[in-house]
């Protein structure tokens, strides 16, 4: 491959990422909406005729699906960005404590102030609280403990709170379970009439990621 051919295909790519991005933020707030009308509009399912009920059952079935997927896409990014995503954060408040036992130690501080260290544990505070951002993104209330920003660049040698947050490993694990499979499953076959098996679905795969934000470890 030429050099301009490799540089058109990075072009291509790097098109193809941005708007894969683009899509990835608009549609989960997009899908929610949807919902939310669509069932205003619609009124009870129970007095629907035949038609309007597989009609529905399609439409709620599909909107589930394409949700689930940006939600899966979101969460993933969230846990494991390599900007302050969750997995990220606890690493660099490690390297930031380390780096600060040289240049913020009793004997240092009061010359190099931790300027180095000090940078990490802020890139590790950058993070919001994981909780709350899987809240955001599935458009509910997880009822898990979070910590405080002081937490984290508080005047503590070691931030070992903060290691053993909320896990970051155990919530990408439920929201492959739940937003890859569960989730998914259940809007299919809410498309073919089993609708109240696929809202158990749903609610037992949100159900996951909520236990999943109550386990402290890495």
């Amino acid at each position: 491959m030429s050099g301009f051919e490799g540089s058109m295909s990075r072009r291509w790519l790097g098109l193809a990422f941005a708007i894969v991005l683009a899509w990835g933020i608009a549609t989960p707030v997009a899908a929610q909406d949807a919902e939310r009308r669509w069932d205003k509009e619609e009124g009870s399912y129970s007095q629907m005729n035949l038609a309007e009920k597989c009609g529905s059952n399609v439409r709620k079935g599909l909107t589930g699906l394409f949700d689930s997927v940006a939600n899966a896409a979101f969460s993933v990014a969230a846990i494991g960005s390599p900007y302050s995503g969750h997995l990220v954060k606890k690493v660099a408040i490690f390297a930031g404590d380390v780096i600060g036992l040289v240049d913020d130690n009793p004997v240092t501080a009061h010359v190099f102030q931790g300027i180095v260290s000090r940078q990490f544990l802020r890139l590790g505070a950058g993070a919001a609280a994981l909780p709350r951002v899987m809240g955001v993104i599935h458009d509910t209330t997880f009822d898990a403990p979070t910590m405080a920003f002081e937490d984290y660049v508080g005047p503590a040698t070691f931030h070992t709170g903060a290691y053993s947050e909320n896990s970051g490993l155990a919530t990408l694990g439920a929201v492959v379970i739940s937003d890859v499979l569960l989730r998914p499953a259940g809007s299919l076959i809410t498309i073919f009439g089993f609708r109240a098996q696929g809202q158990e679905l749903h609610d037992q795969g949100i159900e996951l990621i909520g236990e999943a934000l109550k386990v402290s470890f890495f």
